[in-house]
């Protein structure tokens, strides 16, 4: 209950920088138009990226939300889950980091981190593929992924 709090905070925390440009202030946002989905797949013990390729100069990525899940590994561990591409300003751009846990024991199922942005998507620098990725969950790690959405506005 606790990691899921702090999870949550940290996700709150991440939000409210002003590092990172959103559709809500941006003006960006236009009626969003069909979402698209990228995934890692299955990856065993391996990095698990999903990218939403680089849209035309004039376009940009409206992220409304990832999710990652897995299974444990023989010793349990933490790992920074990046999202890059985003809009920091002035042609700068971001990267978000997200803590992810991973449980001991290679049969056991990690909690898994769902964010969601749709009320208030973070936006892509014009132009930029936007990725997501997850290292390793560990050795003995056998099912992890990673899954990003976003639509496209000008």
């Amino acid at each position: 209950m606790m990691r899921k709090y702090v999870l949550g905070l940290a996700a709150s925390l991440l939000l409210s920088s002003p590092a990172l440009a959103t559709g809500c202030n941006s003006g960006a946002i236009a009626t969003p138009q069909p979402n698209f989905t990228a995934t890692s797949g299955n990856v065993a013990a391996a990095t698990a990226t999903a990218t939403l390729a680089a849209p035309p100069a004039q376009m940009r990525w409206n992220i409304t939300g990832f999710e990652i899940t897995g299974l444990g590994a023989t010793a349990g561990a933490g790992v920074s889950v990046t999202i890059s591409g985003l809009d920091a300003g002035a042609g700068a751009t971001a990267t978000a980091t997200y803590s992810f846990a991973s449980v001991t024991g290679v049969t056991l199922q990690d909690t898994p981190l769902t964010v969601s942005f749709a009320a208030c998507p973070i936006t892509g620098l014009p132009g930029t593929a936007v990725s997501i990725s997850m290292p390793s969950l560990g050795s003995g790690n056998t099912n992890a992924a990673v899954n990003i959405h976003g639509f496209l506005s000008q």
